[in-house]
């Protein structure tokens, strides 16, 4: 699912992903297999652009693989949703980046293609359905698009213009 949110939406964000009971968990490199999942739990959004969001249900089910840099999530074994939170980056307050849940539910391994868990499947299905119907809406402005009702205010503030790839929105300085 795509979609446009602002930082001003990521406090309300962390509020309902902690009632969801959602762990973000980073994928940084980690030099062991040690303590692999509580060296990489983040408390909040505005810890990493791109964090994974799982349920403290599956958290047996969050898998590494080595690499030469160290360890890093398994990202096709792994249960859980991938979260880039687009928004507004360092390097500009006048580009507004497209935000992403999406959740693997089948991956190859050889020539074997595996399906994850159905309680899976329908959890990831069931959250971004709900944190849709929380924080994202549809207007006039492109109805196959989605957005928090802040970057509605942003763009109509700044009259941005969205480019013609989809990901982001700008305005002129």
């Amino acid at each position: 699912m795509n979609f446009f949110i602002v930082p001003g939406d990521w406090t309300l964000i962390d509020r309902f992903t902690h009632e969801q009971k959602i762990i973000y968990l980073s994928n940084n490199a980690l030099k062991n297999e040690d303590n692999l999942k509580n060296d990489l739990i983040v408390d909040n959004l505005d810890k990493a652009a791109q964090l994974y969001l799982t349920n403290v249900v599956f958290r047996n089910h969050v898998y590494f693989k080595k690499y030469e840099r160290g360890y890093f999530i398994d990202v096709l074994k792994s249960n859980f949703i991938e979260f880039s939170r687009g928004g507004l980056y360092e390097n500009g307050d006048n580009v507004l980046h497209r935000a992403r849940l999406y959740a693997i539910t089948k991956y190859f391994q050889g020539e074997e293609k595996i399906a994850k868990d159905a309680f899976f499947v329908s959890w990831a299905n069931e959250f971004m359905k709900l944190f849709k119907k929380n924080f994202l809406l549809k207007t006039n402005l492109d109805t196959k698009i989605l957005f928090s009702r802040n970057v509605v205010d942003w763009i109509n503030e700044h009259g941005a213009k969205i480019h013609k790839s989809g990901l982001s929105f700008s305005f002129d300085l």
